[in-house]
């Protein structure tokens, strides 16, 4: 048994407080906490399902970034259609953030045009997360075009489409009978090719 001795006062404390800072610098999770892989997976699972577009927003996915529900989303004119993500890279970098690396199956590109792309690749991004108040969030600086399912990119289409086919309009636009006839068929072939995807 130790003597209880000044020393050890001193010294118990001590080794109690140095794996805890530890534990609060790194980026391991403590319990209860969300680790920096958790976060990302989030995000992506939220740009999956359209959150980020007009389709079904949902400004809990903001919660998930630094700047909040003060970030200032860009009105995107291109989505990428995915099949899938995975997350297959995390490191700890010196300044303390951590990059999650996440590797997307890419099936087409849309457009405001309206025009669609097939384009299928795996490309990765990086996601840079910086730890608030021991919190990890995504950096915005890593955040580029949405990247959605097909069934979400099915639902961007036919939101444009009832709204040529009951409003007239388009991005704000009133369509005159021949512009409105040639959007409604280029929504048709997109939702065609859409649906070819695999």
């Amino acid at each position: 048994m130790l003597k209880r001795t000044g020393f050890n006062i001193i010294l118990i404390p001590i080794l109690i407080l140095i794996p805890l800072f530890f534990l609060l610098s790194s980026e391991i999770p403590l319990w209860g906490m969300e680790s920096a892989s958790d976060i990302v997976n989030q995000f992506c699972k939220m740009d999956y399902d359209g959150f980020r577009t007009q389709i079904s927003p949902n400004l809990h996915i903001y919660d998930l970034m630094e700047a909040g529900k003060n970030y200032d989303e860009p009105a995107w004119d291109k989505y990428i259609i995915i099949s899938g993500y995975e997350i297959i890279r995390q490191s700890q970098n010196k300044n303390g953030t951590i990059t999650i690396t996440v590797s997307y199956s890419e099936l087409a590109t849309t457009n405001s045009t309206p025009q669609i792309e097939k384009n299928i690749k795996n490309e990765t991004a990086d996601f840079i997360l910086v730890k608030i108040n021991n919190t990890w969030k995504i950096r915005e600086t890593s955040v580029s075009f949405p990247k959605i399912s097909k069934d979400s990119s099915k639902k961007w289409i036919k939101k444009w489409h009832d709204m040529i086919t009951n409003k007239g309009i388009y991005e704000g636009k009133q369509l005159d009978a021949e512009e409105k006839s040639d959007l409604l068929y280029k929504l048709d072939n997109i939702s065609e090719t859409i649906n070819e995807l695999k």
